[in-house]
């Protein structure tokens, strides 16, 4: 059963990790009340773009193939395929003017939204790792709330929101693995 689709979600992490951070502190200004959406529409579109279509394909083969079908649920199944949808509409939906910035604000919402409820979602239904889900849920709830109450130091905040989302992901993969 497809046990290759283990392996894109950890890759995936692995370079969303990586190229993010190094993003972020190459274009980062200290203080900056940016999100990451905003700082890449300044600073370098196509590397934004790069990287949200490099590893969201990779998260869908593996919640396609790997993560979906051993959960069993088509109901999770739609829940993050529809989360990998939104990140590939976020690189679509610059926020440049003041429509796309509210299209673009919206989707990326929606998606960070999905991502935790997902982690939550794994914490429930997982046959394995429920209680590693939880935390990490907990610390996502933590991180996206204090975020929000220190603004300039946001995208921090945020890129740790994304990691710990793709933790979750992986968890999952490994959760799932007989």
């Amino acid at each position: 059963m497809n046990n290759w689709a283990l392996y894109p979600v950890i890759v995936g992490t692995i370079f969303s990790m990586i190229l993010w951070i190094k993003f972020v502190l190459d274009e980062h200004e200290k203080g900056s009340r940016l999100t990451l959406s905003e700082l890449a529409t300044q600073k370098n579109l196509r590397y934004f773009r790069t990287v949200l279509w490099l590893c969201g394909p990779l998260f869908a083969l593996s919640t396609l193939y790997y993560i979906g079908p051993r959960i069993g649920n088509g109901y999770v199944t739609l829940l993050l395929i529809t989360i990998v949808e939104l990140e590939l509409l976020v690189g679509v939906v610059p926020p440049r003017r003041s429509y796309e910035r509210l299209a673009h604000s919206i989707i990326a919402y929606l998606m960070g939204f999905l991502m935790l409820v997902a982690t939550c979602v794994f914490a429930i239904v997982l046959p394995r790792y429920q209680l590693a889900e939880a935390i990490i849920g907990g610390i996502m709830l933590v991180v996206i709330l204090y975020g929000w109450m220190r603004r300039r130091d946001f995208i921090y905040f945020e890129i740790t929101y994304i990691f710990l989302s793709h933790i979750s992901f992986v968890v999952a993969a490994l959760a799932v693995t007989v």
